[in-house]
């Protein structure tokens, strides 16, 4: 019995084999066409690399009677906010009713435009300004453009 039972089990060994076999070799021709389309992909599509870093200067938004500006280049400004563009106009508005100098910018975001409060000089009167604005219940970030 010994005999015919070992060319039955060689069978299955031998079927197992083959079909680790072709799991191998499906895995090695997904992975390469995957990467090949990774690749082409990545060729396909310039526009999508990645963008070098760089600042982003601010961008003149129309100057308006009511105090809203673009910032002077080589200050140091507070923002306190990002929004869009309208929210980001009421807010300088608000500010400027108040009489701080509000400033709207653009972001990184196209769709996100910078609420900033300044030019400062620094030190003292960065500080002064930084507490006014807690006062008002507004957090700050210093930027320098």
């Amino acid at each position: 019995m010994q005999a015919s039972a070992a060319p039955a089990e060689m069978g299955s060994v031998r079927g197992k084999d083959h079909l680790l076999l072709a799991f191998v070799v499906l895995v090695v021709l997904f992975t390469t066409m995957f990467g090949v389309g990774y690749q082409f992909g990545r060729s396909a599509a310039p526009g999508c690399a990645e963008p070098a870093a760089a600042a982003v200067a601010p961008v003149s938004v129309a100057a308006k009677p009511d105090g809203i500006r673009a910032p002077k280049g080589g200050g140091t400004y507070l923002q306190v906010a990002a929004a869009e563009k309208t929210s980001a106009e009421q807010m300088a508005r608000n500010l400027a009713a108040k009489g701080l100098s509000a400033t709207v910018a653009p972001s990184p975001d196209p769709k996100l435009y910078r609420v900033l409060v300044g030019p400062v000089a620094g030190g003292a009167e960065l500080t002064r300004l930084r507490e006014s604005l807690k006062a008002m219940g507004l957090s700050s970030i210093a930027r320098n453009l």
